[in-house]
């Protein structure tokens, strides 16, 4: 069984390789797509190995499904994330520093190898092993009114809103596009409605990214001590203090 499980996790890592080789990318692109190859054939051991345990045993292998879930939210999603907010950050400076942002990311070679397997499968994969956890986590904050507890909440909350609103900006800005992405956001923004569910949103994926940054470091064995712990925890505080400001002040420059 062993035998089959490293041979069906290292076929995409072999299908990525091949696709890499048929075509001429930057160097940037192909460092990121070969380590993101890498990362994807040791998660999808655990992933099968999970699976096989739920075959034994009739369950989830709920080390693995953790492992897998905190893996792909931050390596790529999280980085993804910070490049989004850097770059939505330029409109801050002039609309001509958003469009150049714009023009240089459309520019990239090889840009749909980095969004379909640095971007899209590995939201596909968090997105539905977070809706997974949602289904069958027990959510009793008001019981057991620990910190923790209510962090776990309200990462699936700020979970479940962040994936209505990728959705909803997928559908109206990168597929419904009729305009420039500065002329779309600024239409949209012009509704006290949609701008407060942006703000909301954002906030969420802001919470979710540090939260989930703390959970990883915990599921990864990173930090074992409390101390260790209580003290990364402040740490991702501070951090969804920073980047919600950046982020709020990033959608005001669009209105």
């Amino acid at each position: 069984m062993e035998g089959k499980i490293y041979e069906r996790a290292n076929r995409f890592h072999k299908f990525a390789g091949a696709a890499l080789a048929s075509c001429k990318y930057s160097f940037y692109t192909t460092a990121c797509f070969y380590i993101c190859t890498i990362i994807y054939k040791h998660a999808a051991q655990n992933f099968y190995k999970g699976v096989y345990s739920m075959n034994q045993s009739g369950n989830y292998n709920q080390f693995a499904l953790r492992k897998v879930h905190s893996l792909f939210g931050i390596i790529p999603l999280g980085l993804f994330l910070i490049e989004h907010l850097v770059a939505n950050s330029t409109a801050i400076i002039s609309v001509e520093a958003f469009a150049g942002t714009v023009e240089f990311l459309e520019s990239l070679p090889g840009l749909w190898v980095l969004e379909v397997f640095l971007i899209a499968l590995p939201l596909l994969i968090h997105g539905l092993m977070g809706l997974y956890i949602v289904y069958q986590a027990r959510n009793n904050p008001k019981s057991y009114s620990y910190t923790r507890n209510w962090m776990f909440y309200l990462q699936r909350i700020s979970g479940l809103i962040i994936f209505a609103f990728i959705l909803y900006h997928l559908f109206t800005v990168k597929f419904g596009n009729n305009g420039s992405f500065y002329e779309v956001l600024h239409s949209q923004l012009n509704s006290p409605l949609i701008a407060a569910f942006y703000a909301v949103s954002v906030t969420a994926a802001a919470f979710h990214f540090c939260n989930g940054l703390w959970g990883f470091a915990i599921n990864w064995g990173i930090l074992r001590g409390a101390r260790a712990q209580l003290a990364f925890s402040r740490i991702t505080i501070v951090l969804f203090v920073i980047f919600n400001i950046f982020w709020i002040r990033a959608m005001f420059a669009f209105m």
